[in-house]
């Protein structure tokens, strides 16, 4: 996929009626549209871009075509929506696991055999 420039995310944003939505989220986080949707690795543009695509998501549920409309490879669109929902962040809440349930031993288990040491193994052989 080959990078496309800010000012032509825009204008292909602002043809597809989603230019308001990506300015109300890049208000939301404090960051500019261009800031948002550049190449930059600072948690707040990666935060906002990441909010972005998920929100594209929900209207494009087309990871290729977001992708294609914000100049990205369709993978990393994906891992950027689901960082933004929380699947890969430590402090995003956890389903716990179903606890195995207890239930009691039909039988009484067999008491453990006694420890062998290598001189009794020695001594007997086994």
């Amino acid at each position: 996929m080959r990078p496309r420039s800010v000012e032509a995310i825009v204008k292909d944003l602002d043809g597809r009626d989603l230019l308001e939505l990506a300015r109300k989220i890049a208000l939301e986080h404090h960051v500019t549209i261009e800031e948002m949707l550049s190449r930059s690795r600072q948690p707040p543009d990666c935060d906002a871009r990441y909010h972005f695509w998920a929100e594209l998501y929900e209207l494009i549920p087309s990871v290729t075509k977001i992708g294609a409309i914000v100049g990205r490879d369709h993978t990393t669109v994906s891992i950027g929506i689901r960082a933004y929902r929380g699947l890969y962040r430590k402090s995003a809440p956890r389903v716990k696991a179903a606890e195995p349930a207890k239930t009691e031993p039909t039988e009484p288990r067999p008491e453990p055999r006694s420890t062998w040491t290598p001189r009794e193994k020695e001594r007997t052989g086994t």
